[in-house]
């Protein structure tokens, strides 16, 4: 099955992603004095570093298996699977901190989780068939790096649950319209250079 393959796919980005980010955030540092300082001076920098990294292996995948997608029921499941798998390693990864047995609200962080991943590679897949020329990898990426800061922010200051949903009930919003507005277009995604 298909979608398998890419549910593997968004697994390999987030143990690539893992491994950018261990990288950045303690082997590095080891040469670079000075980043450590900056580090510890800066809690944005894991915030901002996370999201960027994250989303960059997201969007290679999508960009590398976008041949694949020419039609637009495979457009949706297939990036589903790709986000579906990214956020269940990032779960499994995470596991030892989520505690399922307290009761829901562990269960709604995990959601959270699988939702921001989600809607931030569904994002990079419709602009990746919106910005048809060049040029696009690093508007795509800004938009979901800022997507998913904004998220990592509200977990970090411990924002409740309502307003974390309220923003991807946002994300969700901003996602349909621009899926629905490029179908409307009836742009042919196995159009070369359309995806």
């Amino acid at each position: 099955m298909k979608q398998i393959e890419f549910f593997f796919w968004g697994t390999l980005a987030a143990f690539g992603a893992l491994v950018a980010e261990t990288f950045l955030s303690y082997v590095l540092p080891e040469f670079f004095p000075k980043l450590i300082v900056f580090q510890e001076s800066n809690m944005y920098y894991f915030l901002i570093m996370a999201a960027v990294v994250e989303e960059i292996f997201k969007y290679s995948v999508l960009n590398y298996k976008r041949k694949e997608i020419n039609e637009w029921k495979n457009l949706i499941l297939r990036i589903i699977f790709i986000g579906l798998g990214f956020s269940s390693f990032e779960i499994f990864a995470n596991f030892w901190k989520i505690n399922f047995a307290s009761g829901l609200f562990p269960i709604i962080s995990a959601l959270e989780i699988i939702l921001i991943h989600l809607f931030t590679v569904f994002t990079a897949g419709v602009l990746l068939v919106k910005f048809k020329n060049k040029y696009k990898f690093l508007p795509i990426i800004f938009i979901m790096s800022a997507m998913h800061f904004i998220f990592n922010a509200m977990i970090e200051f411990e924002l409740n649950n309502f307003k974390i949903l309220s923003f991807l009930a946002v994300l969700f919003a901003i996602n349909f319209m621009l899926f629905a507005g490029l179908k409307r277009k009836g742009l042919p995604l196995h159009q070369p250079g359309a995806f």
